[in-house]
């Protein structure tokens, strides 16, 4: 495995934490902007880059608006908003920048991915 691709994962599992306990729990806003920018600056370091931020540019909007149906529809619940938390966001960043990388196995073998994330993105939300 790749150092690049060991480095996006590890940091890409920082900005979980930071984004999901850091702000979510505690407020700690900047701790997640940091986490989210080193992850960046770590992409923009790749050939390929443009194509992470291209998917970002449209994986974030589009994975909050879904995350806020879902708030909408009462299967998430955060303190009674009627929107998805703004550290949601965050983590769709660190999955953009991560699709091309650490994530690459799960766009690659699209069944893999399928059946990976429906078994663990659930995980993921209620650990959020």
């Amino acid at each position: 495995m790749q150092r690049a691709t060991v480095t996006n994962a590890v940091l890409f599992q920082l900005l979980w934490f930071a984004a999901v306990i850091g702000t979510g729990i505690y407020g700690l806003w900047p701790l997640a902007v940091l986490a989210a920018g080193v992850l960046l600056i770590s992409i923009l370091k790749l050939p390929g880059w443009r194509s992470d931020l291209r998917l970002a540019s449209w994986l974030v909007p589009v994975g909050w608006l879904l995350d806020t149906l879902w708030v909408q529809s009462g299967i998430m619940i955060f303190d009674d908003r009627p929107f998805a938390p703004l550290w949601i966001a965050l983590l769709w960043f660190g999955v953009a920048l991560s699709v091309n990388h650490s994530l690459s196995l799960l766009r690659d073998y699209p069944l893999a991915g399928a059946l990976g994330v429906g078994l663990f993105a659930p995980f993921s939300y209620l650990g959020g």
